[in-house]
């Protein structure tokens, strides 16, 4: 984990600890938003460039995410779509996957997600779509 708290860890510290951990796979869980309200819904996996291992990484977990969320599956993307570089200056030596769990200002999708079993669900179909 990079935190275990509300505190703020910059890219950059994110990726330096991810490569010094010498971990395969990093996976990263966000809340997304936009800059129109109730415009957008549902959940968005990425991977960083046209990385193999990436892609297959957010496919799995794109695919178990659909299957319990209960928002739209807005599929499978590179990060190349949203950024130059992996989602701003961060440099991973492993794996990305990054997941955004729908919008927080879309009034369904906050309604969704701030609810426990929403949580567990999540927590399983990661769990899941890593293995």
């Amino acid at each position: 984990l990079t935190r275990t708290d509300d505190t703020k860890v910059g890219l950059k510290e994110r990726s330096d600890q991810a490569n010094r951990s010498r971990a395969d796979l990093f996976v990263s869980i966000h809340i997304n938003s936009n800059r129109v309200a109730n415009s957008r819904s549902g959940v968005t996996s990425y991977y960083h460039r046209n990385d193999p291992m990436g892609i297959l990484l957010a496919e799995c977990l794109r695919r178990e995410l659909a299957a319990v969320s209960g928002l739209p599956d807005l599929g499978t993307a590179s990060d190349t779509r949203v950024y130059t570089a992996v989602f701003g200056s961060a440099q991973l030596d492993d794996a990305l996957g990054l997941l955004e769990l729908g919008f927080i200002n879309h009034a369904s999708d906050r309604k969704r997600i701030s609810t426990k079993d929403f949580h567990q669900k999540v927590a399983e179909a990661v769990l899941k779509g890593l293995k």
